[in-house]
């Protein structure tokens, strides 16, 4: 089972962002379960590939960790 989100939950996104540039795991953590959902769905609208969709988000999201 996951962890509580804690203190990240219900901030606005942009506070969430700020804390993660600032190295905040729990803020990665928050922003990636925020984002994950809307970077797939645009893949899946764009490719009109399920599996290549996911690839796809896997890469974008790991590329914002760089």
């Amino acid at each position: 089972m996951n962890a509580p989100l804690g203190s990240w939950s219900d901030a606005p996104d942009d506070a969430v962002l700020h804390a993660y540039a600032n190295g905040d795991e729990e803020a990665a953590r928050v922003l990636s379960l925020r984002l994950v959902p809307r970077v797939l769905a645009q893949a899946t609208r764009m490719l009109a590939d399920q599996a290549e969709a996911e690839d796809v988000a896997q890469e974008a999201m790991m590329s914002c960790g760089k």
